[in-house]
C-alpha cells in the first residue's frame, strides 16, 4: 500500500514537467529541422510554466489539502512515456513531436482522474478534478497552438 501527501504527489508532478522542459531543450539544440527546433522550444516553455504554476501552488501557506495523506496513489514515474517522447524526438516531423506531446499531457489527465478516484476527501477531490480539467484544457490549447504554429 502506497500513503503520500498531496504536495509530494504535486512534487512529482512537478518533477516531471521539470524533466520534460529539459528533455525538449535538450533535443530542440540537436534538431537539425528548424520547425521541429520552434516546435520543441515552444513545448519546453510550456513545461516550464507548467512547473511553475504548481509550484506556486504548493508554496502557497493556504493550502491545507496539501498536508492530507492519500492512501493508493498512482505512480507518475512513466518511463515508458519518458523513452517514447526521446525516441519520437529523434523524429523528423513536427506532426510526430506533437502528438507525442498530447500524449504526455493526456497521460498527465488520466493521472489526475486517478487521483480524483483515490480522494478520500472533499478539498483532495476538487484539487484533482481542478487538475484534470485544467490538464485537459491544457491539451486543447497545445493542439490548437502547434496546429497555428506559422512554421
Amino acid at each position: 500500500m502506497r500513503f503520500e501527501q498531496v504536495k509530494d504527489v504535486l512534487h512529482h508532478v512537478i518533477d516531471f514537467h521539470k524533466a520534460l522542459a529539459s528533455d525538449y531543450r535538450k533535443l530542440a539544440g540537436e534538431a537539425k529541422d528548424e520547425r521541429v527546433r520552434l516546435l520543441l522550444r515552444y513545448l519546453a516553455d510550456h513545461e516550464n510554466k507548467m512547473r511553475q504554476g504548481l509550484a506556486r501552488y504548493t508554496e502557497g501557506e493556504a493550502h491545507n489539502v496539501l498536508d492530507t495523506w492519500m492512501q493508493n496513489t498512482p505512480y507518475l514515474e512513466q518511463p515508458h512515456v519518458m523513452e517514447e517522447l526521446r525516441q519520437c524526438l529523434a523524429c523528423t516531423t513536427v506532426e510526430d513531436i506533437a502528438t507525442t506531446a498530447e500524449r504526455i499531457h493526456t497521460t498527465l489527465e488520466h493521472l489526475y482522474r486517478e487521483l480524483v478516484s483515490a480522494s478520500e476527501i472533499d478539498e483532495e477531490r476538487e484539487l484533482f478534478q481542478s487538475l484534470a480539467d485544467f490538464q485537459n484544457a491544457e491539451i486543447r490549447r497545445l493542439v490548437r497552438n502547434t496546429a497555428r504554429m506559422d512554421f
